[in-house]
């Protein structure tokens, strides 16, 4: 934290204090709470905390675009596969296909989560 907010400090800057609250139902307000406890006991104040479940709208919009670019897509390696293909520097069987059915598969893997 020192990181963060002491270099804010030194250059005259600001420090967001942003949850990654990903799975925001699994999140618990306790932890959160101490979190911000062990700020202020450091003697530091973020200039605005957020929250990265109030962006998931935009995120998605931002992943659907990146899709549609040709500079995203949906890949269904396991993190094994993903380590090895890094490893031999070849890309993922995925990586090429249509970016219709990228798009497809990412919108039905969004509604399955809602």
């Amino acid at each position: 934290m020192f990181v963060d907010f002491g270099l804010a400090k030194e250059r005259g800057g600001c420090c967001y204090l942003r949850y990654d609250d990903t799975n925001p139902e699994a999140e618990k307000k306790e932890y959160i709470n101490y979190i911000e406890e062990i700020v202020n006991w450091m003697g530091w104040e973020p200039f605005k905390i957020t929250y990265t479940s109030d962006y998931f709208q935009e995120l998605y919009d931002l992943a659907v675009e990146l899709i549609r670019r040709g500079h995203a897509y949906v890949n269904h390696q396991n993190a094994k596969d993903i380590e090895e293909y890094r490893k031999m520097k070849t890309n993922s069987p995925w990586r090429d296909r249509p970016i219709e059915e990228s798009l497809r598969l990412f919108d039905e893997n969004e509604t399955r989560n809602d």
